[in-house]
């Protein structure tokens, strides 16, 4: 058995030298108990797990051990307690039995079927999984999920490294660390708190409502489990943890046969259908998700169907809020523009072409952008492209049109402010730099053509506004970021 969490030190035996003394009591590897430690194996926010040998039974088990430094925390002996009453309670063929939930030396542990593989997080790394081979490995997945809950069991934390696949590549469901079960109250594991692995989150458990979780959100996270063995990454993903569960709550995934055309439709539907937003809109069991897939697998008829319009065009946009909200604002500039040189007597025809034409590049680069930013491997240089080009094409709207001193040239703020929503500060500071080149290369072109334009003090004071909105901007990103990395330690253990 292996287990891992994304961020943790390491899964891996060679990782465990420094913390082991704080977790067993007596010397590095050696007798715990009735167990025989061989070597450590996963380490997680809960625990760590060794292989061990069960002596008088002649096998060899996974033995997880409660981390000293959260022994004292009733909340964490609580859920640790309660995954192995949960994992206890389970009898299916992909899902990793318990043997035993003990204590031994002030050290609480629970000795589970010891898998010899590899999990799903660390296969997927190495293989590119097929089509078929995602599909059938999902289904079974889905039908051991299904299992749970049907015993009242909700996992909220699937995802790739709590699935192990043994020698033939059967998948096993293991790691019960945030499981609830059904008579538990939602307080009883986790209060108001978002838990899981936000890259695997449903969008209720992203919003820190425990009453919401239930069978839905395991559900949603077998969709981002087939989508990220489809295409080679999650649905969502952002720099942080914390705009990570703000896009998994608001934005809708791209389908991922959008981002990878190899991807069968059939197959992007079910994603997608599991990754509703609404809970009541994702397939109402697991074994639906697994229906569907087997049917796929045989050429049947599926269940889940391709999209109306509406429905695409919505997901569409929700899947890409920033691109929808430019290419609507631009769209609605356009028409103004459209609507003030038809209304105008005296139109100038050469400034609203011009306009026009500065207004479709701008848009036309909006979708580049967009697209390069999907395709992860440019993300940083096309958010970096992206601002640079929105401050020149801003520049140029307002120098067609003259307006050194228009009340649109607070335009500029809100440019600012939309850098801001990556949560990265250098964007911000980027944004800010380009809007004040921006802003005065328009007061000396306006002079340097014999237009009017505000004083020096004006000028100066609209400089200083744009500087200052831009350091308050940027010092909020950073603090969202410095916030998300004390977090994330402190989830390490």
């Amino acid at each position: 058995m292996t287990e891992a969490d994304p961020g943790s030190s390491a899964s891996s035996s060679s990782s465990g030298g420094s913390r082991l003394n704080s977790l067993v009591p007596k010397q590095r590897y050696g007798a715990f108990g009735r167990y025989e430690l061989i070597k450590e194996i996963g380490r997680g926010t809960m625990g760590v797990v060794y292989r061990a040998r069960q002596t008088e039974l002649d096998r060899d088990v996974a033995l997880k051990i409660l981390q000293r430094s959260q022994v004292a925390s009733a909340e964490t002996t609580a859920l640790f307690l309660s995954e192995a009453r949960a994992a206890a309670r389970v009898q299916h063929p992909n899902v990793v039995r318990v043997f035993e939930a003990d204590e031994f030396d002030g050290h609480r542990f629970f000795t589970m079927e010891f898998i010899d593989g590899l999990n799903l997080a660390e296969t997927a790394e190495a293989l590119r999984f097929t089509p078929a081979t995602a599909a059938r490995l999902v289904a079974t997945v889905a039908r051991a999920v299904h299992h749970l809950h049907g015993m009242g069991i909700v996992h909220r934390d699937l995802k790739p490294s709590n699935i192990l696949l043994d020698a033939n590549g059967n998948p096993y469901v293991t790691d019960f660390g945030l499981a609830r079960l059904a008579e538990e109250k939602p307080c009883d594991s986790g209060g108001r708190r978002a838990v899981g692995t936000p890259l695997y989150m449903a969008p209720e458990q992203a919003r820190g409502a425990p009453a919401d979780v239930g069978p839905a959100s395991d559900i949603y996270a077998l969709g981002v489990i087939l989508y990220e063995l489809l295409v080679g990454d999650v649905p969502i993903r952002g720099e942080t943890a914390q705009e990570t569960m703000l896009r998994v709550a608001e934005e809708e995934p791209v389908p991922p046969h959008i981002v990878d055309r190899r991807v069968p439709r059939e197959l992007g539907w079910v994603c997608m259908r599991c990754l509703e937003k609404a809970p009541s809109k994702r397939y109402a069991t697991a074994n639906g998700v697994a229906d569907d897939l087997e049917r796929f697998l045989r050429g049947d008829e599926m269940d889940v169907r391709a999209p109306g319009p509406w429905q695409a065009a919505r997901r569409w946009s929700r899947a890409r809020p920033a691109l929808a909200a430019r290419l609507a604002s631009l769209g609605a500039c356009a028409l103004l523009a459209q609507l003030d040189h038809l209304l105008s007597t005296a139109p100038d025809r050469r400034v609203h072409l011009m306009v026009m034409g500065i207004l479709c590049l701008w848009m036309a680069a909006a979708l580049l952008f967009q697209r390069l930013m999907e395709t992860r491997r440019w993300l940083q240089e096309a958010r970096l492209g992206f601002v640079l080009a929105e401050a020149m094409f801003a520049t140029a709207v307002f120098r067609v049109v003259d307006t050194p001193s228009s009340p649109l040239l607070a335009g500029y703020g809100l440019l600012i402010a939309a850098a801001s929503l990556w949560f990265v500060e250098s964007l911000v500071g980027i944004a800010t730099a380009a809007s004040v080149v921006g802003f005065v290369v328009l007061q000396i072109d306006a002079e340097s053509r014999g237009l009017p334009v505000p004083g020096l003090d004006q000028q100066s004071i609209t400089v200083v506004i744009l500087v200052l909105l831009g350091l308050v901007i940027g010092y909020q990103s950073r603090r969202v970021r410095i916030l998300t990395r004390y977090h994330r330690r402190i989830g390490r253990g």
